[in-house]
Order: C-alpha cells, then sequence, then structure tokens
C-alpha cells in the first residue's frame, strides 16, 4: 500500500519535471531552428507520448506471459532433476 499522499508528491514531481524539460527545450529548439522544429518536437512528443501509453497498457500482458514462461521452465527443470534422481536410484 502506498500512501496517497506520497503518490500525489511523486505524480506532481513527475510531471513538473516533463513540463519544466519541455519548457527549456522549446525556446531552444525554436531558436536553433528558425521555427522549423517545433512541429517535429511536437510530433515527436506525441509518438512517445502514444508509445509510452501502450507500452503501459501491454506490461501487464507482457509481464503474465514472462511469469507464466518462467514457472513452465522451472516445472520442467524440477521434473528432468527428479527423473534424474530416480535414474540414479534405479541404476544404484
Amino acid at each position: 500500500d502506498v500512501s496517497p499522499g506520497l503518490a500525489i508528491l511523486v505524480g506532481l514531481l513527475t510531471a513538473g519535471g516533463v513540463h519544466s524539460l519541455r519548457a527549456m527545450v522549446r525556446p531552444v529548439v525554436t531558436v536553433a531552428t528558425m521555427g522549423l522544429g517545433g512541429p517535429v518536437v511536437s510530433a515527436a512528443e506525441d509518438v512517445g507520448a502514444v508509445g509510452l501509453t501502450l507500452l503501459a497498457l501491454i506490461a501487464p500482458f507482457v509481464a503474465i506471459v514472462v511469469l507464466v514462461v518462467l514457472v513452465a521452465v522451472a516445472a520442467r527443470l524440477v521434473v528432468r532433476k527428479l527423473a534424474s534422481r530416480r535414474a540414479t536410484l534405479r541404476s544404484a
């Protein structure tokens, strides 16, 4: 359980950091490209936002798949280990 106050604080700091970074970069891009870089930066921000949103939506499913694969691999290793022990006991 995470404290709601802590969650709000982390969210505010994250959003404030991203906004501050964008506020600092935008004028530099505008001056450096004589205004032509604004739409490019905006499009890159949009693509990044969509990509991160999709990643946030897909990540739980990927984690479940990875967990199932790890459990299957572990079960297979345990079965092999038990089979080799049984073979060793039978041959002895």
